[in-house]
């Protein structure tokens, strides 16, 4: 960037490394690959996923990396939902054991990773998930009774739709940052049949010559922290370039959530809490939230660990049960935290999950350019 900012609190000075690596750009394309580039240059894939999972080391070696990276439940559902596919091929549909057995996996699976009360609630958007809750207790109620081809259609369609988001979620956000670990390294050697072969590391490919042309810049950098995000959010050229970015990668909700939360907030500051009609506007702010990002039933479910949801929910019913009587201080404390965890929570996610792809786009050059403006 030129000198002369008129934005010097924004990205550029959040992370002055990321001019540094764009000053290299020129003398950075390594004369021959390096293991680290080779990495780089295979492009994870839904088939990527199945090979590694297929191998005892590798799928140990993600275990430990997704659990690091807060989010095991979607390998766990994963692995349940294909132990519940496999008891279903070798069922005999026809014997009531059989299918009542089916009947307990479904639901063990519903109750430890699909309900809001699940210790490992995995983020399932609201339709695959509203749909398959209903396939389930449809099975339940009606399933010793079914016809035997239309149980077998329902029964083993069951957790199609949800299991492929979830991969989807795990090649898209963690795949590609699982193969630049060593341990995903170490697990690879010695495995010929493994993700090496389906996804070899291609010279031809076009992403891999675009990260090593820039010097593997967006490796070397690393400014995605909450200072970072908050001077993009702060900027209304990259707010809206991070806008469309993140609706293109199918996870709009997450800002929308911190943008109404930071609107509370906002209107909270500004409030006379003595006055019952204030008091009433920040319970409408707080039912919209709830209703549009936090329930199972919201189009725009956010995903949120149970228990930092259930602490919000607790508060939010507090407040609407109690909040008119309460001292004034009472209620300050308790309103000015009630989103507080839950917001801290989803400004950490799109700082692992997003900002840094999202540094890697045009479209971020571009707004960061418009915003530091030269003299």
């Amino acid at each position: 960037m030129c000198g002369g900012s008129k934005n010097p609190d924004g990205p550029a000075a959040v992370a002055p490394q990321k001019a540094e690596a764009n000053n290299t750009k020129a003398d950075s394309k390594p004369s021959e690959l390096t293991p680290t580039t080779a990495v780089l240059k295979r492009q994870p894939t839904k088939k990527f996923l199945e090979a590694i999972l297929q191998s005892k080391e590798l799928s140990q070696a993600l275990e430990s990396f997704l659990q690091a990276e807060f989010c095991l439940e979607n390998l766990l559902f994963i692995q349940r939902t294909g132990n519940y596919r496999e008891e279903f091929k070798k069922s005999d549909l026809d014997k009531p054991e059989d299918r009542q057995k089916l009947e307990q996996l479904s639901s063990a699976i519903m109750n430890d990773f699909m309900l809001p009360t699940s210790e490992r609630e995995v983020n399932i958007p609201a339709k695959p998930k509203r749909d398959c809750l209903i396939g389930i207790e449809t099975l339940k109620a009606k399933g010793m009774k079914m016809e035997t081809e239309e149980y077998s259609q329902m029964a083993g369609k069951l957790f199609d739709q949800c299991e492929n988001h979830v991969k989807t979620v795990l090649v898209q956000e963690r795949i590609g940052r699982f193969q630049t670990t060593p341990a995903f390294q170490n697990a690879s050697q010695g495995n010929p049949d493994g993700p090496a072969a389906v996804d070899p590391a291609s010279p031809d490919n076009a992403d891999a010559k675009r990260l090593l042309s820039n010097g593997e810049a967006a490796l070397k950098r690393q400014p995605s922290t909450k200072k970072f995000l908050e001077s993009i959010l702060q900027s209304k050229e990259l707010s809206q370039a991070l806008e469309a970015f993140l609706q293109a990668e199918f996870c709009l909700e997450n800002l929308l959530f911190i943008q109404k939360t930071g609107e509370y907030k906002e209107v909270l500051d500004h409030s006379d809490l003595d006055s019952a009609s204030d008091r009433e506007k920040l319970e409408e702010l707080r039912s919209k939230i709830l209703s549009n990002y936090m329930l199972p039933a919201s189009e725009k479910e956010v995903n949120i660990p149970a228990k930092i949801k259930r602490d919000c929910l607790i508060s939010l019913e507090q407040l609407k049960a109690k909040g008119m009587k309460m001292e004034t201080e009472e209620y300050k404390v308790l309103a000015g935290k009630v989103f507080e965890q839950c917001e801290n929570h989803i400004k950490t996610v799109l700082v692992q999950d997003r900002i840094g792809k999202f540094q890697d786009t045009p479209a971020f050059q571009q707004a960061a350019a418009q915003a530091n403006l030269s003299e």
